[in-house]
C-alpha cells in the first residue's frame, strides 16, 4: 500500500476535567474534551454563525499523564494527533458514534486565570544589572583583529 497520512490539529478549550482510566496492563488513559469555535455559512440567514464542535482527545501512557497532572476545565489546549472513530452505546441501548483524536501532541497553551491566581503567586523581579559604560569588556586577544 502507498503512504498515506491523516492528522488532526485542534485549539480549543478544555470543557471538564479529565476521564483517567487504567487500562488491564496497568497502562493509564486519560480523555478530555475541547470545544472549538467554528464559523460556517448558514444558507437560510444568509449570514456567517458561530457553532461550537466538541472534539473527544484521548492520550495513553506519557500522554494521559501529561493530561492528568496538566490540565484542567477551562484550560486553552493545542492537540494533535490522529483522528478514529470510536463507538459506544448510551444507556438506552442506542449506539452512538464519534470522532476522537489520539493524541500524539499536546500543548497547554493557558491556563483558567481563576487557577493562576489560587496556586501562582508573583515576587517581585529584580531588574538586570547592566555594565556601566566604562567597563572593559572580557575578550581573547587572538580575536580583536575579526571584522564584526
Amino acid at each position: 500500500m502507498a503512504k498515506s497520512f491523516c492528522k488532526a490539529q485542534v485549539l480549543g478549550s478544555v470543557g471538564a476535567d479529565p476521564a483517567i482510566t487504567t487500562l488491564g496492563s496497568s497502562r493509564l488513559m486519560a480523555s478530555i474534551h475541547i470545544a472549538v469555535a467554528v464559523t460556517l455559512f448558514d444558507a437560510t440567514v444568509s449570514q456567517n454563525v458561530e457553532r461550537i464542535v466538541w472534539h473527544r482527545i484521548v492520550g495513553f501512557g506519557f500522554h494521559a499523564e501529561n493530561i492528568r497532572d496538566n490540565i484542567t476545565k477551562g484550560c486553552r489546549v493545542y492537540a494533535e494527533g490522529v483522528p478514529f472513530p470510536y463507538t459506544w452505546e448510551d444507556r438506552g441501548g442506542k449506539t452512538k458514534s464519534c470522532n476522537q483524536i489520539v493524541v500524539s501532541k499536546l500543548i497547554v497553551v493557558q491556563t483558567p486565570q481563576t487557577t493562576l491566581r489560587a496556586t501562582t503567586e508573583l515576587s517581585p523581579v529584580e531588574p538586570p544589572i547592566l555594565p556601566t559604560a566604562d567597563a572593559t569588556p572580557d575578550m581573547d586577544p587572538e580575536f580583536d583583529d575579526l571584522p564584526l
